[in-house]
């Protein structure tokens, strides 16, 4: 008697979430970034797009010595039965708590909305805690090849939101060259400093580092990286910063910008920067230029002056 045919197992699609890396996914479905690559051509797994359709192999994979389970459409009586049987946790659209999806576990209460259950504060992985960690120590100095290529001089601009009536004062420069540990980002790419002050009732001021599109830049559970910087050969300052949404950029608000920006006013020099990318410790390091800072009519100065800090 021949034997039965095994089945081929159907791919199941996963749509990509905010804050969704190749490596989360496949540990959320049992896989290997490998077979995702493999199963949705990627050409850059530090590369996938919010909204984008991945096709999850559905087949058991061997993994570091280990079965994984394939992931099913299964329901559970509550969620330690869920846990029980293996189910992976993850991150809903609302806080930072890690749950079951509501339909896994039908019986089990939905108290924020964003249909995860049984929802608990993560406990921090090593690479969390050591980038915590790194931030409270002293950095080494960071080093940069300089290239030929200069950093481009500032610009200075407005514009006026026809529907709210804010107005945004902005100034720009574009980087020296970058030097990545990212082997997709290319060489010769600038990164781009934008200051903006958003004027309305209020005032708000804001700093961020584009990197352009090829970038990843991922942050931790809060959405924060580390960003490492040093105004001329002067020693190393070290903060968090936010990580944009499309994880192309960095940038921090309020009095965190107002004392870079004040530290950059008092040295009127360049500045190197190194961000790290929390998950995958990639780093992207560049130069900007502080020229004409002594010049009251400077971009930066008319920006800071629209949100009303002396300089």
């Amino acid at each position: 008697v021949p034997p039965t045919p095994t089945p081929t197992p159907t791919p199941r699609s996963y749509v990509v979430q905010p804050g969704d890396t190749l490596r989360a996914v496949a540990e959320q479905f049992n896989t290997t970034i490998e077979r995702l690559v493999e199963v949705n051509e990627i050409t850059d797994p530090n590369l996938i797009r919010v909204g984008a359709t991945l096709q999850i192999p559905a087949s058991t994979a061997i993994t570091e010595g280990r079965a994984t389970r394939t992931p099913t459409s299964e329901t559970y009586v509550s969620c330690a039965a869920a846990e029980a049987a293996g189910e992976v946790r993850r991150r809903g659209s609302i806080g930072t708590g890690l749950g079951f999806p509501a339909e896994r576990v039908p019986n089990a209460p939905n108290g924020d909305g964003d249909n995860m259950v049984c929802e608990v504060e993560p406990t921090p992985t090593s690479a969390q805690e050591e980038l915590d960690k790194s931030i409270r120590q002293d950095p080494p100095p960071i080093t940069l090849e300089i290239s030929d290529q200069e950093a481009t001089p500032w610009t200075y601009g407005t514009r006026t939101d026809a529907f709210t009536d804010t107005v945004t004062h902005s100034a720009s420069s574009k980087s020296w060259p970058v030097s990545s540990t990212n082997r997709f980002y290319g060489q010769g790419k600038r990164a781009t400093l934008l200051v903006n002050c958003h004027v309305s009732d209020t005032k708000m001021l804001g700093l961020g580092i584009h990197f352009g599109e090829r970038a990843f830049i991922s942050g931790n559970l809060n959405s924060l990286t580390k960003v490492e910087y040093r105004f001329d050969e002067k020693p190393n300052q070290t903060a968090q910063w936010k990580v944009s949404t499309d994880n192309h950029a960095v940038g921090t608000i309020g009095n965190s910008a107002l004392r870079f920006l004040r530290t950059a006013i008092e040295e009127k020099t360049h500045f190197l920067l190194r961000v790290t990318s929390w998950h995958n410790g990639d780093q992207y390091s560049t130069l900007f230029s502080m020229d004409g800072l002594e010049e009251e009519n400077h971009p930066l100065r008319k920006v800071l002056r629209a949100c009303g800090h002396e300089t």
